[in-house]
């Protein structure tokens, strides 16, 4: 999980700040939920597509759990995730967080479908409980919660052409 979400220079001690706000702004688009009412989530299901279209290998990397001492036992919560996607296996990294002071843990698991992952943010953005998750390949990363799409990119030319194709539509409040 962490090494290839190295290339996004994402800090995941630091959960408090969304992947948004840790890069450039040339390299990141935000769209509101807002966007994504019922009558619009096509919108969202193109958005999803064309981020993903690339035919590389989708990876997720969510919270499960977290432990306060590095010898305790993690707590696991629940995050339902198991409806959403086919998971066989899972490899598990505990990171320290320094924003929360304790011992977070990631689960990663590869190669998702991607239909099973617009089926999910849909889910999420009409207001299903969340977990702090990333969808990712080797060059675009989506966040989601029930308020935001965050789109991460490592090419900024890419970044330009979505800011183009959703004029209008994408989030401006942290442009400059």
């Amino acid at each position: 999980m962490i090494e290839r979400l190295k290339n996004f220079g994402l800090d995941l001690e630091h959960t408090s700040m969304t992947p948004f706000f840790q890069v450039q702004e040339s390299h990141r688009i935000r769209f509101g939920s807002e966007k994504f009412d019922y009558s619009n989530i096509k919108l969202l299901h193109e958005i999803l597509l064309r981020v993903l279209e690339q035919n590389e290998t989708i990876d997720v990397s969510f919270t499960i759990g977290n432990k306060f001492d590095e010898n305790e036992k993690i707590r696991y919560k629940k995050t339902s995730l198991g409806k959403f996607f086919t998971i066989k296996n899972w490899k598990e990294t505990v990171i320290w967080n320094d924003d929360l002071e304790c011992y977070l843990v990631f689960a990663t698991v590869k190669n998702l479908n991607k239909e099973e992952i617009i089926n999910y943010c849909k889910k999420v953005i009409s207001g299903f409980t969340q977990t702090y998750i990333m969808f990712y390949n080797d060059s675009n990363l989506i966040y989601i919660n029930s308020d935001v799409l965050d789109i991460i990119s490592i090419n900024s030319e890419y970044i330009a052409d979505l800011e183009k194709a959703y004029d209008g539509i994408f989030d401006t409040e942290y442009k400059s």
